[in-house]
């Protein structure tokens, strides 16, 4: 085992490039996000980038997208650290939410409306385009979720409060935690598991192939998707 670095707070790899991109040392409280740096793992080389929290890497490993604490999304160029702003910026900094095409970076979010219903859209940060694809039928809100690595479905966590009287956006409603399958071009969605056995954040991977996922309900879970 190779110690790459200590006080590490979080970090992404590119498997393609073999490099992997981790914030280190933000210890001063927020807003405030740690050194930006990256490991070439063929070389051992690493190099600092600047500043900022590692969301993902671009296909060919050879940019970077990063959030910054007064929330501005940059993209970083891996060669020399330069960086420009993406207009309109990242609602979350979780690489489960982020893909970066060919065509454009694209980001899938959760929120949860007035009225308690739990919706997800597609933002498209090159155009800033949003285009809503999944609507939950009852008093929800969303709590983690996962795309595919071929972007053609994904998975949410939703806590559903129980039926009426309890159809009201709070937190103290009695609930229970349900993971679906989604199809964003249809919106259709599958029961996967749900109960009062409780997740850990928003532990959902898929396999690369997309055919299985891992998850985490009670226990580490492995299901193959319908």
């Amino acid at each position: 085992m190779e110690l790459i670095d200590d006080s590490v707070e979080a970090a992404v790899a590119s498997l393609g490039t073999a490099r992997i991109a981790y914030e280190r040392g933000a210890f001063c409280g927020w807003p405030c996000f740690g050194d930006l740096w990256v490991y070439e793992v063929s070389s051992g080389s690493r190099r600092r980038l600047g500043t900022g929290h590692p969301v993902i890497f671009s296909p060919d490993g050879s940019e970077l997208l990063v959030t910054q604490p007064s929330s501005a999304t940059e993209i970083v160029s891996v060669a020399d650290g330069t960086s420009r702003v993406v207009q309109p910026g990242l609602s979350e900094a979780a690489p489960s939410a982020v893909r970066w095409e060919a065509d454009g970076i694209r980001e899938l979010f959760g929120v949860t409306t007035n009225s308690a219903v739990a919706e997800f859209w597609i933002r498209n940060l090159a155009t800033g385009e949003n285009r809503k694809v999944y609507e939950w039928r009852g008093a929800a809100w969303p709590t983690g979720h996962a795309w595919a690595p071929d972007g053609s479905r994904f998975v949410v966590w939703l806590r559903e409060c129980e039926p009426e009287p309890y159809q009201t956006y709070d937190w103290g409603c009695p609930s229970h935690e349900a993971l679906y399958l989604v199809d964003p071009a249809t919106g259709r969605d599958t029961w996967i598991v749900g109960g009062d056995g409780g997740h850990v954040g928003d532990a959902a991977v898929f396999s690369p192939d997309a055919k299985r996922i891992a998850y985490i309900f009670g226990a580490l879970r492995l299901t193959s998707m319908p």
